[in-house]
């Protein structure tokens, strides 16, 4: 995993952007984190996350656990597979705020996929939209596409509460 990190001028705001699979590795990029010391507030961007496994997973718990105590800390762009794993360790949500969600959704018709980005604020408009109006899919344009996760499990963190 590579990480990304931008520094906001006025504050000790940062912007970390997280890209390429999150396994064993992980733990060698997150050390980078460590040189800012002043971080008060802090966004981590999981777009460009393309795969994590259970040890990638296991090493950002760990080490983001102590980082993250007295902090401000959001995820944005967190993929459906990041949801699920925060589903069966909820420790990972402590202290966190989560932005958005990168919704993923599959074709009845020609099994497209599409992807959607989500900000957790609006989940409810949207998904209420969703409901009264069929997604057609760009692809075949014949299809309708629904999510792949039901919208319980994609957002039980906000169900949760």
């Amino acid at each position: 995993m590579k990480i990304s990190i931008h520094r906001h001028e006025s504050n000790a705001s940062y912007l970390v952007e997280l890209n390429g699979a999150m396994d064993h590795k992980t733990l060698d990029a997150l050390h980078e984190l460590a040189e800012f010391e002043d971080i008060e507030s802090c966004v981590f961007d999981f777009k460009g996350i393309t795969h994590c496994d259970l040890s990638g997973m296991m090493q950002w718990l760990n080490y983001t656990h102590e980082f993250f105590q007295g902090k401000q800390v959001s995820y944005k762009n967190c993929r459906t597979q990041w949801i699920m794993l925060l589903q069966q360790v909820p420790q990972l949500m402590n202290n966190v705020q989560l932005d958005s969600i990168i919704a993923e959704y599959v074709c009845h018709e020609c099994d497209d996929f599409s992807e959607k980005t989500i900000l957790a604020k609006d989940h409810a408009a949207y998904f209420e939209k969703d409901i009264k109006e069929e997604r057609r899919c760009e692809n075949c344009l014949s299809g309708t596409i629904d999510l792949i996760e039901n919208e319980e499990d994609l957002f039980f963190f906000l169900f949760a509460a």
